[in-house]
């Protein structure tokens, strides 16, 4: 009799347990999974960035791969090689100096058509030479730098935001119908329209356009090409010729002289 009470016992509890609503506990998963950390990669140096001397061109005829970017020596001057490496978003050119590697930002789609020009001389008369370099953004076209060395590289720029001022400053420009005139250190040249020539006119301000430099040992002269601003093109006529003075920390235009088109 004992043995058949027992399982009847137990049926009866398990009956009155799920009449009360409950059921037994058993875990259930967790919806939310755990995360698991993700290390993030290290970005990878840009081109310039601890570049790998030895893989650095060693002739002008040359080329190399620095961080998937084209890379070429451009001119040397004594113990400095200058180079430029072609990219849209991080171009630039690397100055080099031993093992002194010093990069400057100049995007590029290409590699330019005509190589700089390397010089050292004492600019600025303090007893110490300086680099200049002319870089051509153009073949009509060069862009003044001088580099100062002290355990690296201090950039001065002759840009347009240097030299606009002072030749707006210099020249004088009148219109009358037809005839353009323009004055500069005491010299006048005029321009007349042709027949095919119409429009709005204006004096063409971006003097950097046309730009060239004369380098004889340590003078500096500077050409700039003058001329109309005819429906937005150029149309030069005169050229503008100054001494470039530099003093270490600014740059200077003297003794303006103005010629027609063809007289430099």
């Amino acid at each position: 009799m004992k043995k058949l009470l027992a399982p009847l016992l137990a049926l009866g509890l398990l009956l009155s347990s799920c009449s009360h609503g409950q059921a037994p506990s058993t875990p259930l998963p967790s919806s939310t999974p755990t995360p698991v950390p993700v290390a993030s990669p290290s970005s990878a140096p840009l081109w310039w960035e601890r570049p790998d001397l030895s893989l650095l061109p060693q002739s002008l005829e040359e080329s190399a791969l620095l961080g998937g970017v084209p890379c070429w020596l451009m001119g040397t001057a004594e113990d400095v090689q200058l180079y430029c490496g072609v990219d849209v978003n991080e171009g630039g050119w690397l100055l080099r100096r031993g093992d002194a590697v010093q990069y400057f930002p100049a995007p590029m789609a290409r590699r330019p058509e005509t190589a700089p020009k390397l010089q050292w001389g004492d600019f600025d008369a303090d007893g110490q030479e300086e680099l200049l370099i002319l870089y051509y953004t153009t073949p009509q076209s060069a862009d003044l730098h001088i580099y100062e060395w002290a355990e690296g590289w201090t950039d001065r720029h002759f840009g347009p935001e240097v030299y606009n001022p002072l030749l707006l400053d210099a020249i004088e420009y009148h219109y009358e119908p037809r005839t353009a005139t323009v004055a500069c250190g005491g010299n006048t040249v005029s321009y007349t329209l042709g027949p095919e020539e119409a429009g709005r006119v204006g004096l063409w301000d971006s003097f950097g356009d046309l730009l060239f430099y004369r380098v004889e040992d340590t003078s500096l002269t500077a050409v700039f090409g003058i001329g109309l601003n005819i429906n937005g093109q150029a149309r030069y006529f005169a050229n503008v010729t100054a001494q470039l003075c530099y003093d270490g920390a600014s740059f200077s235009l003297l003794n303006f002289q103005l010629l027609e088109t063809g007289g430099v």
